[in-house]
C-alpha cells in the first residue's frame, strides 16, 4: 500500500491536469444528466410558463451580451425551446446593441425543429437606446416606441402583434439580465401593470432579486447556470445548462478525490519516514 502512495506522490502534475480537464470536457461533449433538485424559484418560473395556454404572448426583455452569455444564453435557449414546444409566442426586446445577434441566432437555430413562423409565433424588436428611460417608454408608450421589427418590417401586419396596444396586453414578462434591468422592469412594467414577471439573472445578482420574489412581485427566478439546468430538467429539454452543471459536478468530484488521495498519501508517507 505504501508503494502505491509513493507512486501517487511522484505522479507527474500534468496527469492531474489531464484528469481534471477530461472530467470537465467529457460531460460537455456527452451530457450525463446527473440528478438535479430544482430550487423552488426555478420550479415557479417553469410552472408559470408551462401553465400558459397555447397562443399566449410572452414579452422577453434582455440585455444579454458576450460578457453575460455564459449564464444568460442557456436560460434564453431553454425558455425559447419550452415556449415554442408549448405553442406560446414570444416578443423579444433587446436593451443592449449587442443583444440582437443572440436573439436572431436563437430564432433561426430552433425554427426547423419546432416549426414556428416568424411574425406569427415570434418577433424580434429593434434595439432602442436609453437604459432605464427605454423601459419607462415600454411601460408607458409601447406601440408608439415600436412600429417596425429588427428587420425593419412593419409590425402592424404581424399576427403576433395583433391586439397589443399597450404592454399590459401581453400575458407574461420575462427579464434576462445581469445588472439593473430587473429593477427597471419591476419599477416601470411589473408594478404599474401588475403583470406576472419572471427574472433570469446571473448567479451573483440572485440575492438582490430574491426579495422581490419573496414579496410576490416576481413569480419565479432563473438563477445563473444552475437555474438554466433546473429549467431544462423540468422541461425535459437538456441543453447547455444541464451539461454545464454535469461538468461542474464531475469536475468537483474528481478534484475532491485527488485532494483526498493527496492528503492520505502525505499522512502514510510521513508515518513511514518516522
Amino acid at each position: 500500500m505504501a508503494g502505491l502512495f509513493r507512486k501517487l506522490d511522484k505522479m507527474d502534475d500534468r496527469i492531474l491536469y489531464v484528469l481534471i480537464g477530461l472530467s470537465v470536457l467529457l460531460p460537455l461533449i456527452k451530457p450525463m444528466q446527473l440528478p438535479l433538485s430544482p430550487s423552488s424559484m426555478s420550479v415557479d418560473a417553469f410552472e408559470a410558463v408551462d401553465s400558459m395556454p397555447a397562443g399566449s404572448r410572452i414579452f422577453l426583455i434582455t440585455e444579454i451580451g458576450p460578457t453575460l452569455s455564459a449564464e444568460l444564453l442557456p436560460q434564453l435557449v431553454a425558455i425559447h425551446r419550452h415556449a415554442m414546444s408549448k405553442g406560446l409566442r414570444i416578443i423579444y426586446t433587446p436593451t443592449s446593441p449587442v443583444s440582437s445577434p443572440f436573439l436572431v441566432d436563437i430564432v433561426d437555430d430552433w425554427q426547423q425543429e419546432y416549426s414556428y413562423e416568424y411574425g406569427k409565433d415570434v418577433v424580434i424588436l429593434p434595439f432602442r437606446a436609453g437604459d432605464e428611460s427605454l423601459v419607462v417608454q415600454i411601460g408607458q408608450n409601447f406601440r408608439g416606441l415600436y412600429d417596425e421589427d429588427y428587420y425593419e418590417d412593419d409590425l402592424e401586419g404581424m399576427e403576433i402583434m395583433q391586439g397589443i396596444s399597450d404592454i399590459g396586453d401581453v400575458d407574461l414578462v420575462i427579464s434576462l439580465g445581469g445588472g439593473e434591468l430587473y429593477r427597471w422592469v419591476v419599477r416601470h412594467i411589473q408594478a404599474p401593470k401588475k403583470l406576472p414577471t419572471i427574472i433570469g439573472c446571473t448567479a451573483v445578482m440572485t440575492t438582490f432579486v430574491v426579495p422581490f420574489y419573496s414579496s410576490g412581485q416576481f413569480v419565479g427566478i432563473i438563477s445563473g447556470l444552475g437555474g438554466s439546468a433546473d429549467y431544462e430538467f423540468l422541461a425535459n429539454l437538456p441543453g447547455a445548462g444541464v451539461s454545464g452543471m454535469d461538468a461542474q459536478s464531475l469536475g468537483h468530484v474528481v478534484l475532491l478525490i485527488l485532494i483526498l488521495l493527496g492528503n492520505i498519501s502525505g499522512l502514510v508517507l510521513r508515518r513511514e519516514s518516522v
